[in-house]
Parts: structure tokens; sequence; C-alpha cells
């Protein structure tokens, strides 16, 4: 059997520009638009929170125990919240407690 030979070779045919312009130009003519966010569809930014500000809390516990004891406590807690530019927020808690009790012991050995 017997080979015929190819007349056009591959790299001598090309494509008509005439048919492939008027296709590239309405191609871009569609895309470019969708590339770029129109005024409409962008919303405002929102503006950043207030600051959060620091908070101050009482707390109180009463405590009978089983020797007719009792202990009050008396609690504090200051809550220091800190923020970022990045809008993130920390808040720190301190809490100072006042203890007193009528048990008898090294702190208080009256009972009083």
């Amino acid at each position: 059997m017997r080979l015929m030979k190819s007349t056009m070779h591959p790299s001598s045919w090309r494509f008509p520009w005439f048919v492939a312009l008027p296709w590239t130009i309405l191609g871009l003519v569609v895309a470019v638009p969708s590339l770029a966010p129109g005024a409409s569809a962008s919303e405002p930014v929102p503006a950043l929170p207030d600051a959060p500000k620091p908070r101050f809390e009482t707390w109180f516990y009463y405590q009978e125990n089983a020797d007719d004891s009792g202990q009050y406590k008396l609690t504090q807690k200051i809550y220091l919240p800190l923020g970022s530019s990045g809008g993130w927020h920390f808040t720190g808690r301190v809490d100072v407690p006042f203890l007193y009790t009528n048990q008898e012991g090294s702190g208080n050995p009256d009972g009083d």
C-alpha cells in the first residue's frame, strides 16, 4: 500500500483573520464589563463600631459552713476591652476579691 502525499502542509494553512476578528471583539465587549464592578453593584463600607467601654461588676457570695461559720466574699470584676485597628477585640478581666469570715483560725483567733 502506498501513502499519498498531502499537498497542503499544516503550517501553510492559516485561519482567516476576517472570521476571528468579529468573535474576538464580541468576546472583549462581553468580558471586560464583567471584570470591573459597577457603581450600582458596590455597597457602601459600613462604619467601624464604637470602641467597647470598660465594665465594672460587683459579685457577692455567702457560704455557710457546717460548723456554723460563714464566709462573705465580695468581688469587684473589672473588664478592660482592648481593640485593634483590624477589628479584633480582646477583653481582659481583673478580679479583686474581699473576704470576711467568722471562722476561728490563725488570721482570726477570736472568730469575730
